[in-house]
């Protein structure tokens, strides 16, 4: 019985550090981590040997320790109290449901400090808006928007004193940390990515955030599931454009939805002659982009390294932003001829056996992933695969989002790895493997690369796991 008690105990810990990792990647939201248990249930995500390892943040640490001198008391009480070492043992089949139950009210005892640490950030950054003479521009939208602030950036750069948000840090307290962190008294330029999951996130952001210009990138089914709805998507991602004063502009892609009435001079970019700035001729290789860009009566030669027709719809509205920030059509062209890939955004690496990774893994949305399909049929291998572990938070749209993709897959010979049963349920063809974990499928992908394989990487995976590939 002794030997079943701690066997148990040791079950609760192993289980706890998983959970603590799952806490961690949903940023210790019990909505994005619920949300997740009802997509791929709670079996798959309790009861598994696929352990990943939380960072080694001050948060897990306490985590961790909470959970210890839990299971410690627990231990003492099976030393002094037979009765203890019978319950456990018990409950035992259930070991990886208390090791939830110890990690939330650990994530819970931690979000007291973690809440006051915030605001501190956030008072602050408001503290130094207030004093920056900084002009800023503010990008939203459900995806697209890193590639979009990174290439703005990139462009203004050449000529300017510009800051923006770091990596995808785009939450209140991300932004708050990209201000404190790089915007200085000789910033002219702060370019600010602003994200959410649910309604009022970015109102949030965007109260000591003064917009004076915005750009609205495509609006999709991102975090449906947490949103609600799509009205409330749109009402949420467009906020910072009804914040846009009169003087300011607002580059707004063409066919986006219907919102809230805006002061600022809307533009609109995209490929159709509706819009303001347009691209044409477009001329897509494995190794490169060409457009011609018009806007006011303004045309660009681009030559870019960056892959795909969305790369050039991406780089409309930093074109059109720099254009109407002073900066000349030579001076546009020769900057964006040096923009390189952002790893994680349809960048390419050598791969295992000599093969290429296309990979596409920082975000996952549908409309990225039939674009990162397009852009495999570019390169000459006859091989290609895909490996996906699936997009988390569509809601009631997920099976009609799968089955558009899988739609597109068919136009394309290729072959699906994944661990989200879904794919294999929905797909009447037979390229589609599923897997119980990363691990066995990574080991599948491994035996069939070769020189003339090409592997598409959609989706976030561990670091261990990507630097098998890459």
């Amino acid at each position: 019985m002794q030997i079943l008690f701690f066997f148990v105990l040791i079950w609760v810990g192993y289980a706890s550090i998983h959970l603590i990792y799952l806490f961690q990647i949903k940023e210790y939201r019990f909505d994005r981590f619920i949300s997740t248990i009802k997509e791929f249930g709670i079996r798959k995500i309790l009861y598994t040997l696929d352990v990943k390892r939380p960072a080694l943040t001050v948060r897990n640490i306490l985590l961790v320790l909470i959970v210890g001198m839990m299971l410690v008391m627990i231990s003492y009480a099976g030393f002094v109290n037979p009765l203890a070492v019978t319950i456990v043992t018990f409950i035992g089949p259930f070991a990886p449901l208390s090791a939830l139950l110890f990690v939330g009210i650990g994530v819970i005892i931690t979000s007291i400090p973690a809440h006051f640490y915030r605001l501190s950030i956030i008072k602050r950054a408001k503290a130094k808006m207030k004093q920056s003479k900084a002009v800023v521009i503010g990008v939203t939208g459900s995806y697209g928007k890193t590639s979009v602030k990174e290439y703005l950036h990139h462009i203004l750069s050449s000529k300017y004193k510009v800051a923006k948000t770091d990596k995808n840090m785009n939450a209140d307290v991300g932004i708050a940390l990209s201000i404190l962190n790089n915007v200085t008294s000789e910033t002219e330029y702060f370019i600010a990515e602003f994200g959410a999951y649910k309604r009022g996130e970015v109102r949030t952001s965007a109260q000591f955030v003064p917009i004076h210009h915005a750009i609205l990138t495509p609006l999709g089914n991102q975090h449906l599931d947490l949103y609600g709805s799509r009205q409330a998507i749109i009402d949420e991602e467009t906020y910072i454009l009804t914040q846009v004063p009169a003087e300011g502009r607002i580059y707004i892609y063409e066919g986006a939805p219907s919102m809230q009435p805006l002061v600022g001079k809307k533009i609109l970019y995209g490929s159709s002659n509706d819009a303001d700035i347009i691209a044409t001729q477009m001329h897509l290789t494995s190794l490169q982009t060409t457009a011609t860009v018009t806007y006011k009566g303004t045309t660009l030669i681009i030559k870019t390294r960056l892959l795909g027709e969305h790369s050039i719809q991406n780089l409309l509205p930093a074109i059109a932003c720099a254009l109407d920030l002073g900066m000349n059509e030579k001076q546009i062209e020769e900057v964006i001829s040096s923009i390189k890939p952002i790893t994680g955004k349809l960048s390419t690496h050598p791969g295992p056996k000599e093969s290429i990774v296309l990979y596409d893994g920082l975000t996952a949305n549908i409309d990225g992933f039939i674009a990162a399909l397009r852009t495999m049929s570019l390169f000459p291998q006859q091989k290609k695969m895909i490996i996906t572990q699936g997009v988390i938070e569509l809601g009631v749209e997920k099976r009609e989002s799968y089955q558009r993709v899988l739609e597109e897959i068919k136009k394309y010979d290729t072959t699906v790895f994944t661990t989200d049963e879904l794919w294999g349920q929905l797909s009447v063809e037979k390229n589609v493997f599923t897997f119980n974990d990363v691990s066995s499928l990574i080991r599948d992908v491994l035996s069939r690369a070769n020189h003339d394989t090409l592997i598409l990487i959609e989706g976030r995976f561990a670091p261990s796991i990507i630097n098998q590939l890459i």
